[in-house]
C-alpha cells in the first residue's frame, strides 16, 4: 500500500500516515504472537519517534489504540484472535521497528514494509509441518528420558496430531475441537504402540502433543499478570486452562479406548539418561522441528540449537540442587540471559532464544497430568499437580524478570 503525504510535514496527511503506521505496528506484532507488554512498549517507542501520544490496550482477542492527546484522541479498535508465536515474522517486524525508531525509515516506508511482512506466506508447507511434528516428538521423548522405542512411538503419534490439526484447523466450525481430538488420537496411538513396541505411553503422549500443551501460554500469562497487564494476563490464563481441559479430556478418553483395545497390560518403562549418541540427534531433531513449527527461517537453526541445549542443560544442572520451582526459576534465568545476550550483541529478538528454550522446560506437562488426574479417581493428586504447575510457571516468570533486570534487552521484543 502506497502512502501519500501531500500536505507536507505536520499536515493532516502526515498525521494520518503516522496513525496508520502505529495501527500497522500493533497489528503486525499481535499477528506474530507478541505478548501485550511488548506490543504496548513497541507502539509507544514508535509513537515517541513521530511525536505522537499513544495509549495501547492489547489483549489476545483485540487491540484498542488511543492516538493523540487526550482532548483530541482518536480511537482505533481491531478485533483479532489469539496467535501462537511466529518468530520469523516477529524478527522482521522488530527490524522495521528499530529502523523506525532510529530514523532510518519514514512512516510510509514502514507501512509498506509491514504490509509486505504480513502478506508473506509461511516459509514452510504442510509436509514440512508434518515432519516437524514428528521430529519434535522424537527429540522431546529422548530429552525427557525415553528410549528409542518411545521416541519412535512419539514420532508416529505426533504425526497423527499434525494430520488432525490440518483437518480440523481448515474449518472454523471444527477448529474448537482440534486440541481435544488431537490429544485423543495421540493417547490412543501411544497406548496401542506401547503394547507392540514396549514404549512408555505417558511419555509418548506428552512428547507427541508438547507443541499443543500451553506451557508457554501459561508462562506468558503469568508474566503479563506480574507486569500489571491484568486483563491480557487473565484472558490468556483462561485460554491456557481451556486448552488444558481439552487436552486432558481427550488424552483421558484416548487412554481409556486404548486400554480397551489392548490385549496385554501396558509395560512399565523406566526413564533413561540420554547418552551423547542419542542427545545430539535429539537436540537436532527438537531444534529443527521447533524452528519449522514456530515459522522461522532455516538460517536461524543455530539459535534454536542453542536455545534447546540451554533450556534442557540448565534443567539438568539445576534439578539436583533445588525444588522444582527453584529449578524452573534457575533454568528460566539462564534462558532469559541467553536471549538478552543474543539481543544485545547480535540484534536478534530475545524471543528467538526464549521461546524454544521455554518450550523445552515444559511447565504445561504437569498441568496436563493434573487435569487428567482430576477426571480420574484421584482429585487430590490432580489439584496438587496443577498447583505445582502454577508454581513452576511462577518460577519461570521470576527467572525471566530477574534476567531482564540483570541484563536488559536493547529492544522491546
Amino acid at each position: 500500500m502506497n502512502e501519500s503525504f501531500e500536505d507536507g510535514p505536520g499536515g493532516p496527511a502526515d498525521t494520518n500516515g503516522i496513525e496508520r503506521l502505529l495501527v500497522r505496528v500493533a497489528e503486525a506484532l499481535h499477528e506474530s504472537g507478541a505478548p501485550s507488554y511488548r506490543i504496548e512498549a513497541s507502539v509507544a517507542a514508535v509513537g515517541r519517534r513521530f511525536d505522537m501520544v499513544t495509549a495501547v490496550f492489547a489483549v489476545p482477542t483485540g487491540l484498542t489504540l488511543g492516538l493523540g492527546p487526550v482532548d483530541r484522541q482518536k480511537i482505533r479498535m481491531i478485533r483479532t484472535r489469539p496467535r501462537s508465536p511466529a518468530l520469523q515474522r516477529m524478527r522482521l517486524v522488530d527490524v522495521v521497528i528499530r529502523d523506525l525508531v532510529s530514523g532510518e525509515c519514514d512512516a510510509g516506508t514502514g507501512v509498506r514494509r509491514l504490509d509486505e511482512i504480513t502478506a508473506s506466506p509461511s516459509p514452510w508447507g504442510h509436509l514440512a509441518t508434518l515432519l516437524a511434528f514428528m521430529l519434535t516428538g522424537a527429540g522431546v521423548a529422548i530429552l525427557s528420558g525415553g528410549t528409542m522405542w518411545s521416541a519412535l512411538a512419539a514420532s508416529i503419534a505426533a504425526g497423527g496430531v499434525a494430520l488432525i490439526l490440518r483437518i480440523f484447523g481448515s474449518s472454523p466450525h471444527r477448529a474448537p475441537l482440534a486440541d481435544f481430538v488431537a490429544a485423543f488420537v495421540a493417547a490412543l496411538i501411544a497406548n496401542l504402540l506401547a503394547t507392540w513396541l514396549g514404549s512408555d505411553p505417558r511419555l509418548t503422549l506428552v512428547a507427541a502433543i508438547i507443541v499443543l500443551v500451553p506451557g508457554l501460554m501459561l508462562t506468558i500469562a503469568m508474566r503479563e499478570l506480574a507486569m500489571g497487564e491484568l486483563t491480557a494476563g487473565s484472558a490468556r490464563l483462561m485460554g491456557a486452562l481451556t486448552t488444558f481441559v481439552a487436552l486432558g479430556f481427550g488424552a483421558g478418553l484416548g487412554e481409556g479406548v486404548g486400554e480397551l483395545l489392548s490385549t496385554v497390560p501396558l509395560p512399565e518403562v523406566a526413564t533413561v539418561s540420554p547418552s551423547i549418541w542419542t542427545l545430539l540427534p535429539a537436540v537436532g531433531a527438537a531444534s529443527i522441528g521447533l524452528m519449522i513449527l514456530l515459522g522461522e527461517d532455516p538460517r536461524m537453526t543455530h539459535w534454536f540449537l542453542a536455545a534447546v541445549l540451554l533450556g534442557w542443560g540448565s534443567i539438568q544442572v539445576a534439578a539436583p540442587l533445588a525444588s522444582p520451582e527453584v529449578t524452573a526459576a534457575i533454568a528460566a534465568l539462564a534462558v532469559g540471559l541467553g536471549g538478552n545476550l543474543a539481543n544485545r550483541f547480535r540484534g536478534v529478538p530475545t524471543a528467538l532464544v526464549a521461546v524454544p528454550g521455554l518450550i523445552v522446560l515444559v511447565p504445561g506437562a504437569l498441568g496436563l497430568t493434573g487435569f487428567r488426574s482430576l477426571m480420574s479417581d484421584d482429585p487430590i493428586t490432580g489439584l496438587n499437580t496443577i498447583i505445582d504447575a502454577m508454581l513452576i510457571g511462577g518460577g519461570l516468570v521470576a527467572g525471566l524478570l530477574v534476567a531482564a533486570m540483570l541484563l536488559p534487552p536493547r529492544t522491546a521484543l
